[in-house]
């Protein structure tokens, strides 16, 4: 299954962590609401399974409680650090105009307003 972020096609979307490889890749944390995801933070990483562990049981579980959320991944082991980042920052400039746009959380994650 995938599913599509601005112009990549992500893997997922993931109910859990388990199908999550610890690999470099842009990662997207979505929250559904009926047949639609809004999506809640975006960020990339060299070990995409260790990262998304901390961040769901740390700073995003608050948010996340309650709430139906999946996780989707672009995995990037062929891609240098810097090319990865340049790749996740032509995605977000997808959403530059949008209402949501993105906004800067911590060095390698944007969160998304809901």
């Amino acid at each position: 299954m995938s599913i599509y972020i601005g112009k990549l096609e992500f893997e997922g979307c993931f109910a859990g962590l388990e199908q999550i490889e610890n690999d470099p890749g842009i990662y997207a944390v979505l929250v559904r609401e009926n047949d639609d995801y809004q999506i809640l933070e975006m960020g990339e990483c060299e070990a995409v399974h260790d990262y998304l562990v901390q961040r769901v049981s740390g700073p995003l579980s608050a948010e996340l409680e309650g709430q139906s959320f999946e996780l989707a991944v672009y995995y990037t082991d062929d891609l240098a650090p810097q090319f990865r980042k340049q790749l996740l920052d032509e995605v977000l400039s997808e959403f530059s105009d949008a209402e949501d746009a993105p906004v800067a959380v911590a060095g390698n994650v944007l969160a998304f307003s809901r």
